[in-house]
């Protein structure tokens, strides 16, 4: 007598029903590519830390709550930094961000700037002479070195920092850069005073995006790759790269699982 194992059985039953087989298959796959939609990059305390526990409580409210702040910061660099033309177009950037929603302040030269010449004249505003900017500096280099050295480490460079809070959502935070880039755009600083948009913030946004890129080519890679090594071991064999679908079919129900 014939003895059948249940892996036959199996086998025969999948040969004789392809239809509810093929149906499944489309089914799992459909499926897997709503949930697979569902896949975020996530670079926030959570992802590391249990909410529940009570290292993230203590961070979030004893820390977070009341001194955490992260940075969007403008590097201006150049000949005509600390002129009063770049000097005017801070004060414009600055002032276009503090409109912006979750932002909680700037801090930039053109501010230092402005408020020594308040106290001095009582009217805050950038001077439009260079040997008045020059004199502000050189008082603020004697008054509050530290501050100054902070944000204008030399006549070429300077800093203009965006303050955000820790406690909003990484969403948010993702939602202030473009204001950033267009605040830089409308602010137009002169010839000779470059910006660049960079920072924590700025840098994983452009992280994320280049490992987004990457991802796309290293997948598009890797299945050249598997057709040549289908070619070369199975090219003795009836339609040798029938495997490579399947393979692609485990990968989208892999991540639809994740999902």
């Amino acid at each position: 007598m014939l003895v059948t194992s249940k892996g036959e059985k199996l086998g025969k039953w999948i040969e004789a029903n392809p239809i509810i087989i093929l149906t499944i298959a489309a089914l799992l796959t459909v499926g897997s590519i709503h949930f697979a939609q569902n896949i975020t990059m996530e670079t926030e305390t959570e992802t590391f830390v249990d909410e529940n526990s009570r290292l993230y409580v203590e961070f979030d409210h004893l820390y977070n709550d009341r001194f955490g702040t992260e940075s969007i910061v403008v590097l201006v660099e150049g000949d005509a930094v600390t002129k009063p033309e770049s000097l005017k177009a801070m004060d414009r950037l600055t002032r276009q961000m503090e409109t912006v929603e979750n932002v909680l302040g700037t801090i930039s030269i053109a501010e230092m700037v402005m408020d020594a010449e308040a106290q001095e004249t009582g009217v805050r505003k950038v001077p439009d002479s260079q040997a008045r900017v020059d004199e502000i500096l050189e008082e603020l280099e004697k008054t509050n070195p530290g501050m100054l050295h902070a944000i204008l480490p030399d006549r070429g460079h300077t800093i203009i920092s965006i303050e955000l809070p820790t406690y909003i959502s990484q969403e948010s935070i993702k939602a202030v850069l473009p204001e950033a880039y267009s605040a830089v755009e409308m602010a137009e600083f002169p010839a000779g005073a470059d910006t660049i948009v960079t920072g924590e913030i700025a840098l994983r946004n452009d992280i994320e995006r280049e490992m987004n890129t990457s991802m796309g080519t290293l997948l598009m890679i890797s299945g050249l790759l598997m057709v040549v090594a289908l070619f070369l071991v199975f090219r003795h064999v009836h339609l040798p790269l029938l495997p490579l679908p399947i393979v692609f079919l485990g990968i989208i129900w892999t991540f639809g699982m994740m999902g």
